[in-house]
């Protein structure tokens, strides 16, 4: 069995659904957040880029979004013990821009915990394009694959390619199951 986890909301608290919450409230965050991870997800702009971005269009100071956007980012403390104590191979599978999620693994020292990492900016797709999850297939064929995502829509390609799925939530019942399906 192969563990594929997602990264923001299961490793690490989410950043930008938050952050444009809590700058512009549920609609117009919603909005916001999709117009600019979409552009970095697929790697069009850099996590830097996207800081610039983000800063011109709402007058912001650059230093200051990044601060914030670093604050919002704390790691999943039981989500991480129960991936360190993990024997099989986990495979990071996250929609993120370049340079985002590799200074929060050095950040957090979270470099050992996974086997492979496939970002999506590294591609130029994302979750929930089909093609991404192939290329986690494609790295362990033959082997069943287990995937958490906080995010229910993830969840429906590789469900219908036979994996187990879990919609991760940040309780102790999810990480409870969890573990035991491990």
């Amino acid at each position: 069995m192969v563990l594929v986890c997602d990264f923001f909301g299961v490793v690490v608290s989410e950043i930008l659904p938050i952050w444009f919450k809590e700058k512009f409230g549920d609609e117009r965050g919603a909005l916001y957040k999709e117009k600019y991870s979409r552009l970095a997800d697929i790697g069009d702009i850099s996590y830097s880029e996207l800081v610039k971005m983000v800063s011109k269009e709402f007058s912001l100071n650059e230093q200051n979004v990044e601060k914030e956007w670093m604050a919002l980012a704390k790691p999943n403390i039981e989500m991480v013990k129960l991936l360190k104590e993990c024997v099989h191979p986990i495979v990071l599978l996250s929609n993120a821009p370049e340079g985002l999620v590799e200074k929060l693994i050095k950040k957090y020292a979270l470099n050992s915990l996974f086997s492979q990492e496939i970002i999506s900016y590294k591609y130029g797709i994302s979750k929930p394009d089909e093609r991404i999850y192939k290329m986690v297939a494609d790295l362990y064929p033959g082997e069943c694959f287990f995937f958490v995502d906080d995010n229910a829509k993830n969840l429906t390609v590789p469900k219908a390619f036979g994996w187990d799925v879990l919609l991760f939530e940040e309780t102790p019942e999810c990480i409870e199951k969890l573990r035991r399906m491990l």
